[in-house]
């Protein structure tokens, strides 16, 4: 997703939402900084299919919605 402008930058922010059931779909939660949310959504989607093979509903949120800690990020969370 680095390579995605509208949530790359000033920095990619993002958890993976663990699904509670093995068959639900996966959810990564990603920061916006400019543009439409829409296609920053399509295009997150697309790089992670293109660079990881897998298909994940990505959700926008405006920037700073993301917690923040001093230390290491937890970038996985559960449903």
């Amino acid at each position: 997703m680095r390579g995605v402008r509208a949530v790359s930058e000033p920095s990619l922010e993002w958890i993976v939402v663990r699904p509670q059931e093995n068959a639900a779909e996966l959810i990564v939660r990603v920061e916006q900084g400019d543009g439409n949310a829409q296609d920053a959504a399509r295009a997150c989607s697309s790089a992670l299919m293109e660079k990881l093979g897998v298909t994940a509903k990505v959700e926008i949120l405006p920037r700073g919605a993301l917690g923040r800690s001093g230390y290491k990020i937890n970038r996985v969370v559960e449903a």
